[in-house]
């Protein structure tokens, strides 16, 4: 939680429309959580980072993590990808929507295009898994090419949390014949 309280604080901090007084007393209070973290005062710790995140999480928090960096959809080898959203106590999560991108260089710029999109209802599950394969599924990703993923997540009051871009490489691998 302390890793969640984190990115809130970093999420936070870079708003236009956060409170201030908040961001600061949230700010305090996740000093206090890491000298109760050290204290070995657990439940302490969970009760201050839970009244931090009411303070500062104002829109859902959206972290993936995509294991492996290097995917090799031709063997069979799924795309394992971890979500962690955090949301308001008083907020539910409504839908959300992963986008898994092909990026393409354009000139000095990286062109993000959607290959695959998968949603769901309520909040996603701690895992997802993508065997390669783009939106018609029976196309696969390109060999030796790089992709990202993406989440968007709504909550019940129209709050919406975006991910970065985790990104990740197809290996070398023969096509499909």
């Amino acid at each position: 939680k302390l890793k969640y309280l984190h990115a809130a604080l970093a999420t936070a901090a870079k708003s236009k429309d956060t409170n201030k007084k908040a961001l600061a007393a949230a700010q305090k209070m996740d000093a206090d959580a890491g000298q109760q973290f050290k204290a070995r005062k657990y439940p302490e710790v969970m009760k201050t980072v839970d009244a931090a995140l009411d303070l500062v999480v104002t829109i859902p928090v959206v972290n993936l993590e995509v294991a492996p960096a290097l995917f090799d959809p031709s063997s069979a080898q799924k795309l394992f990808i971890r979500t962690r959203v955090t949301l308001a106590r008083a907020r539910a999560a409504v839908s959300w929507e992963l986008n898994l991108l092909a990026l393409r260089p354009e000139g000095k710029e990286t062109r993000a295009i959607p290959v695959r999109t998968i949603k769901g209802k309520g909040l996603p599950p701690e895992i997802i898994n993508w065997d390669g394969k783009l939106d018609d599924g029976k196309e696969m990703v390109e060999s030796a090419s790089d992709y990202a993923a993406q989440m968007t997540v709504i909550d019940a009051a129209d709050g919406k949390g975006v991910s970065v871009q985790t990104a990740f490489r197809t290996d070398i691998f023969a096509s499909p014949t």
